[in-house]
């Protein structure tokens, strides 16, 4: 496993009482670890040189492992050097070797590219002070709900169904649709009461299926639009031959001032698009066109 090791400025210490009896156990005991930090992990030098200062390659060994108490335990060894029996006495030190560099180059790259850039990110959490951007956030299916967020967190998250779902601090799960489903899918919509029912779908027939069973109703909201409907209370007489004006007295609806009956015209309010119809009902007579 890689790991960054645990520094320790020009210590050098002794290996305790007992030595080192071969070159496969792996807790190496040492005089004193004063100046070193329990539960952390060390690279240690053995034998490098002997107690004069003078080098002895033939002995040197390089060890990895845990400190505990006086013991450097679960040790890999022979990570430089060769791993191999030490006498009581022998000296040791934490040096940056090259099993540092290694180690921390191997830590880095199990989420870094070589270039310093992230590769993929395997964490359980990943927090963000700031915007978060990409060109793909790929998530793991949840089998399972996943448990409400704390105060003022929400969580977006993807189920077996293969939708995207949204959840926020009070629990309240919202499930968010693509702009195309499959055939036979429908779009839902959840009620007052939180529970999901069908907006539309096209069902296996390929027909539209809109609202759902369990709905009372099915309200369609308009887009407004300004208009009035004006008609002739009574009968007018049309005489053949020459051009008469309608007169419309009496108002059915108007949604802005638009007619005014006295004068018998139409001021439009608002520029837009308008639709002009006009129905006229004539008295039974065979003579003459209409």
């Amino acid at each position: 496993m890689s790991r960054i090791y645990k520094a320790a400025s020009n210590w050098t210490g002794t290996i305790g009482t007992g030595g080192v009896a071969d070159a496969t156990t792996t807790t190496i005991p040492l005089s004193s670890a004063t100046g070193l930090t329990n539960g952390e992990y060390y690279v240690m030098s053995i034998d490098r040189v002997d107690a004069s200062g003078n080098k002895t390659p033939s002995k040197w060994e390089v060890v990895a492992g845990q400190l505990s108490g006086t013991n450097l335990v679960s040790c890999t060894r022979g990570v430089e050097g060769t791993a191999q029996a030490h006498s009581a006495g022998a000296v040791v030190e934490v040096l940056m070797t090259a099993t540092h560099w290694n180690e921390l180059k191997s830590y880095l790259e199990v989420e870094h590219n070589s270039d310093g850039t992230h590769s993929d990110i395997t964490a359980t959490t990943v927090t963000s002070t700031g915007q978060v951007a990409g060109s793909i956030i790929r998530l793991d299916e949840q089998s399972s709900t996943p448990s409400t967020p704390s105060s003022g967190k929400a969580i977006v998250y993807v189920k077996s169904d293969g939708y995207l779902y949204y959840k926020d601090d009070a629990g309240v799960e919202r499930r968010y649709y693509p702009p195309i489903v499959d055939n036979d899918v429908a779009y839902q919509a959840k009620d007052g009461s939180g529970t999901a029912r069908q907006v539309a779908k096209i069902n296996a027939s390929d027909v539209l299926e809109v609202g759902d069973s369990n709905l009372s109703r099915i309200a369609f909201n308009t887009v407004y639009t300004e208009g009035a409907k004006a008609y002739y209370s009574t009968t007018q007489n049309v005489v053949g031959g020459t051009t008469t004006t309608l007169s419309l007295d009496t108002e059915a609806w108007d949604t802005n001032g638009l007619y005014t009956p006295s004068n018998n015209y139409i001021e439009i309010q608002t520029a837009g698009k308008y639709f002009i119809d006009a129905q006229i009902l004539w008295s039974t007579n065979s003579n003459g066109y209409r």
